[in-house]
């Protein structure tokens, strides 16, 4: 009897570990999504009112928390001859989940100040639509996930016992 407990016990602990981590990665990539935005908000800023060039913007973003490797290796990338724009694109995929790294490959980094700064905005705006969209899914799939990792532990323990 003690055993069939203490796989019950295991069963119920792996289906919460496993919601735990579903529900962290969920709002990793919604802080991640908040991050990027602002780096491109600051980006557009930058390059708009301190006519700073776009290599340095990059530079300045390297020290976010969540997205500051992506801009590192867009300047790895850089340094080792790619040009911005693939550099750009290929970090993205590299290292961004497919759908953020559609809206950040579609930002165009050549042409004039008024170009960059509004390709930078169109893709910030296409973030927080992106955003949204993960906050409104959010709650719904946690609820969902939960219920069907609960419900498969609840039918092992069944058959344990």
């Amino acid at each position: 009897m003690n055993g069939k407990f203490f796989g019950a016990l295991l069963i119920l602990l792996g289906g919460f570990l496993s919601c735990l981590y579903q529900h962290r990665a969920v709002r990793t990539e919604i802080c991640l999504l908040r991050e990027l935005t602002a780096a491109l908000e600051s980006m557009e800023t930058a390059i708009r009112w301190q006519k700073k060039p776009l290599p340095r913007t990059i530079m300045q973003q390297c020290d976010r928390p969540l997205c500051g490797e992506i801009f590192r290796d867009v300047l790895e990338n850089m340094e080792s001859g790619t040009t911005l724009q693939l550099s750009w694109e290929q970090s993205f995929k590299r290292n961004t989940a497919s759908d953020i790294a559609e809206i950040m490959g579609q930002v165009e980094l050549q042409g004039d100040e008024q170009q960059i700064t509004g390709n930078l905005r169109a893709a910030a705006h296409g973030l927080m639509q992106l955003l949204q969209e993960k906050k409104a899914q959010r709650q719904q799939r946690e609820k969902l996930y939960m219920a069907v990792v609960l419900s498969g532990a609840g039918l092992a323990i069944i058959v344990l016992i």
